[in-house]
């Protein structure tokens, strides 16, 4: 089987979970609240720990398992699980002419986790790639290939 040439490759990484950031600033503010109480302060720090540590490991664990490519023939990937599926990682190809639209966007999340995220939309759903840092050049690639293969 011949192998498909790569045109373009999504460059997906994290920085910081949102809810680490939230989670360490909080605690923060009740370790300096509770500094006169060493026990309670002792208590607080490790709670700080173990709450903002939880959400940046399943942040890493999932930036890690993503994956986006452009090839002649369409896109391919993985993408790692959301809620309904924690750890899974699912993998999808998406032929070229079945792809119905392709966007960026970015919040306030986006500028924290870093990166943007890439919305794919075709016929058999809507697909997210978050923590993108290549996301417009990702997309322009894309679109380029796709008016290529309308062309023909």
């Amino acid at each position: 089987m011949e192998q498909d040439s790569i045109i373009c490759k999504a460059t997906i990484q994290a920085r910081l979970s949102v809810a680490t950031l939230l989670f360490g600033i909080c605690g923060v503010i009740l370790l300096i609240v509770s500094l006169s109480v060493p026990s309670v302060a002792v208590g607080v720090l490790i709670a700080t720990v173990i709450l903002a540590g939880i959400p940046q490991i399943v942040l890493i664990f999932r930036s890690k398992h993503c994956s986006l490519m452009l090839t002649e023939k369409g896109l391919t990937g993985s993408v790692s699980g959301s809620l309904n599926e924690f750890f899974g990682v699912r993998s999808l190809t998406i032929p070229i002419q079945k792809i119905d639209n392709i966007s960026v966007t970015s919040g306030l999340s986006s500028l924290i986790e870093g990166g943007k995220t890439i919305e794919i939309r075709s016929a058999s759903g809507l697909v997210k790639f978050p923590w993108v840092t290549n996301a417009e050049e990702f997309v322009n690639a894309t679109l380029e290939q796709i008016e290529k293969s309308e062309a023909k």
